[in-house]
C-alpha cells in the first residue's frame, strides 16, 4: 500500500469524526429524522362517494385499455406493412 492511500483514508476518517458533532443539528429538519410522527385525520368515505370513485376509476381504466389496444393495433399494422414491403 502506498502512503498516499493510507493518508487519504486517515483524512476521511477524521472528516467523518468531525461531522458526527454536527449531525444532531439536522434532526429537527423535515428530512424524516424527527421522532414525532405527524398523524392525519382522514374522514370516512360514504357509500355513494365510494361508488362514484369506483365508477370513475373503472372508466379511466377502460380508456387507458382502449388507447393501449389502438396503439398495439397501429404498431402491428405498421410492422405488417414493413414486412410486406420488404418480403
Amino acid at each position: 500500500m502506498s502512503f498516499g492511500v493510507v493518508q487519504s483514508a486517515i483524512s476521511v476518517i477524521n472528516n467523518n469524526r468531525k461531522l458526527i458533532s454536527k449531525r444532531n443539528k439536522f434532526k429537527s429538519t423535515l428530512s424524516g429524522l424527527s421522532e414525532n410522527k405527524v398523524e392525519f385525520k382522514a374522514r370516512k368515505a360514504t357509500l355513494s362517494e365510494l361508488r362514484f370513485l369506483r365508477e370513475r376509476i373503472r372508466r379511466e381504466n377502460q380508456l387507458i385499455m382502449r388507447r393501449r389496444i389502438i396503439v398495439a393495433i397501429e404498431v402491428m399494422i405498421i410492422l405488417l406493412l414493413v414486412f410486406y414491403y420488404y418480403f
